[in-house]
């Protein structure tokens, strides 16, 4: 895989980088609410950066940010602004939130503690981010304002909880969580504080990386069994658990707002890529690197 290392201004006023050679992991996509672009991360060693591409495969952008390791992007709901978690210089460092305004290229740190924060996702309202924070071997989820105000502990469990998710229409998060030997996908009802299970899977499967439906009828989500990857969907009341077509070693599942088709990324050791699958015809296409 290849990535170019000089920099070019292009849309969204900021600085980016275009494609080289450096061998590198493409993952995690976040689908922008209007449709238009897909956010990921791409690690190399102990630094990564955050891209932008059309779910065309077009129009391909690599933010510039300061030297680091920037992970998981979270679209704002007017798509002018990205939250994501940053290690600087490497991804060994100490973790914070910042936000990244596409218009003007400026940066703000939203998070200033000694602990690991990671995860955000941005509310469909905008009035809220969650985010997991990490600190000695546990992790809890917490809520905090795009400004960096009321900053809210929402768990505070033995468990490790990772990777929330906004439901559709904000009163949920989906994340998962350890329970026992396995990792489960969980639902919190933020203003109820109940948790419920959507999976209660055993032996050696584990899931992960949870997302909503658009119509938040379903969840879908990567299901780890025997060494192998698949991505499945269940309904949100852990109903009709079934795995996805042509979703092999794939993980990371993000839905087009419309609900037509699904981005993750999928591949195995060095060669990580985003796909999009169109649920009309069924193809998955790699549409980056």
């Amino acid at each position: 895989m290849s990535i170019r290392s000089f920099v070019v201004t292009l849309a969204f006023g900021l600085g980016l980088a275009a494609p080289g050679t450096v061998s590198s992991q493409a993952i995690h996509p976040q689908w922008s609410l209007d449709g238009a672009f897909i956010a990921y991360y791409e690690r190399t060693g102990d630094v990564a950066a955050l891209h932008v591409v059309r779910p065309d495969g077009t129009d391909h952008r690599i933010l510039s940010l300061p030297p680091g390791y920037h992970a998981n992007p979270s679209w704002s709901p007017d798509a002018r602004h990205l939250v994501y978690a940053s290690a600087r210089p490497t991804m060994r460092d100490g973790w914070d939130l910042y936000l990244l305004d596409l218009d003007s290229g400026a940066e703000r740190r939203l998070t200033t503690s000694a602990a690991r924060e990671m995860h955000p996702s941005w509310s469909p309202t905008g009035a809220w981010i969650a985010y997991v924070e990490l600190e000695g071997d546990g992790s809890d989820l917490y809520l905090i304002r795009p400004d960096g105000r009321d900053r809210t502990r929402l768990t505070s469990t033995a468990a490790r909880e990772f990777h929330p998710k906004f439901s559709p229409r904000g009163h949920f998060l989906t994340y998962d969580v350890d329970v026992g030997d396995n990792r489960q996908i969980a639902i919190l009802d933020v203003g109820a504080d109940r948790v419920t299970y959507v999976t209660a899977l055993a032996g050696d499967s584990n899931a992960a990386t949870p997302a909503w439906h658009p119509d938040g009828s379903q969840l879908t989500f990567s299901l780890g069994t025997g060494g192998s990857q698949t991505l499945y969907q269940v309904g949100r009341d852990g109903s009709g658990l079934a795995p996805l077509p042509a979703t092999e070693r794939a993980g990371a599942p993000f839905w087009a707002p419309d609900g037509r088709a699904l981005a993750y990324h999928a591949g195995s050791g060095d060669d990580y890529g985003i796909f999009v699958l169109d649920l009309a015809d069924g193809e998955a296409r790699r549409i980056a690197p």
